[in-house]
């Protein structure tokens, strides 16, 4: 959808989605035939994809932020200090050898205070008045996002928990259950706002 779509998200600012998307398809059947590849373990690989993944999102905030003056600086600050903070965890920290929870959680918590902030800026902010903002591709794409780190926040947060008492639902571990739903809301919403780009690019030039 992202490639169908390109010419939209490139028109919006979204387009490191495309790279973040293969990204994430290609750690994504890494990860989950590891054995197939002849690899012992897939957390080197998900680590991986959390060191890769955050400066995609954090150019896709910006974008969709448009921040000007001191805001963009503090913006940017923030970004690297971030990667630099996910970096020292990955080398120094929980290392390389266990998977970084601590980068992943401290993500997610990234995601879900700058989705809130894009959606506050395009509701109060930006007051747009020829449309709605659940017209708007950002608001998908914030609003998905969200709802995936927010879910995705409470369910490893309380990973170790529900392992130490075997939480599981109709045999299976709870995070397997609910992870895929998340990612069922997530790359809808993203779907929909790639076909927003799409319609509304096609509609200015038509």
């Amino acid at each position: 959808m992202a490639i169908f779509c390109f010419k939209g998200l490139r028109r919006f600012g979204l387009a490191a989605f495309l790279p973040l998307l293969l990204i994430t398809c290609t750690i994504e059947l890494l990860g989950s035939n590891s054995a197939h590849f002849g690899l012992k373990t897939n957390v080197f690989i998900y680590n991986l994809y959390l060191l890769i993944s955050p400066p995609f999102y954090f150019w896709l905030f910006y974008r969709m932020l448009n921040l000007t003056g001191k805001p963009r600086y503090i913006y940017v600050f923030i970004s690297v200090l971030s990667v630099l903070l996910i970096l020292v965890n990955y080398y120094f920290l929980q290392g390389t050898q266990k998977f970084n929870s601590d980068s992943f959680l401290f993500i997610e918590i990234i995601n879900i205070v700058f989705c809130s902030l894009v959606l506050f800026k395009m509701a109060v902010i930006d007051e747009p008045e020829n449309e709605k903002i659940y017209q708007h591709p950002y608001f998908w794409t914030a609003v998905s996002l969200f709802l995936f780190s927010l879910g995705s926040l409470i369910v490893l947060g309380l990973y170790e928990y529900i392992a130490s008492r075997k939480i599981q639902m109709e045999g299976k571990n709870i995070y397997r259950i609910i992870m895929p739903y998340l990612n069922i809301i997530l790359y809808l919403g993203y779907a929909y706002a790639f076909v927003l780009c799409r319609k509304k690019t096609k509609k200015l030039f038509s």
